[in-house]
């Protein structure tokens, strides 16, 4: 939990960060607003946003079909302005692997600006969390990823 991760002394922005995620829920996004700073820049490996009021419309828009989403923050590191979080994120969507819960593993790189997050990118798997539980698609990445970790033996 956060109050592992956290101590009185560390910088605001990454107390406020490391809490955003542990709580985070469709209800509170308003909290995006008092963690990111007004010239945010976000990245994923599928997104780029930037500015507070885009973040929170990206948001938004995700949480839109998703029923739940969980955030497990195990390891944080940080100096003065930046810091690492590994993550493990459990959602489930109705329109993906029939709803069932997906667990994806990450971690994001933050920067912060004052007592804002000015830099947020997170790195995961997109095909641990959406290609793989297509259809048709899904097959074809799982066969790939296979094909792959066979040549790596060789």
């Amino acid at each position: 939990m956060s109050e592992q991760l956290i101590k009185l002394t560390d910088p605001t922005w990454f107390k406020n960060v490391v809490e955003l995620y542990q709580t985070l829920t469709k209800q509170d996004l308003h909290k995006i607003y008092d963690v990111y700073h007004e010239n945010v820049v976000f990245r994923d490996p599928i997104h780029r946003v930037v500015g507070v009021e885009d973040l929170h419309e990206y948001f938004q828009a995700m949480y839109k079909n998703t029923t739940s989403c969980h955030f497990d923050i195990y390891e944080t590191f940080y100096d003065k302005c930046n810091a690492a979080l590994y993550w493990k994120m459990t959602f489930t969507n109705p329109k993906i692997k029939r709803g069932k819960p997906i667990l994806v593993e990450g971690h994001s790189l933050i920067r912060g600006q004052g007592d804002k997050v000015i830099y947020h990118r997170d790195y995961y798997d997109v095909g641990e969390m959406v290609y793989e539980h297509a259809p048709v698609l899904g097959f074809m990445v799982r066969k790939l990823k296979g094909y792959i970790g066979k040549c790596k033996k060789s």
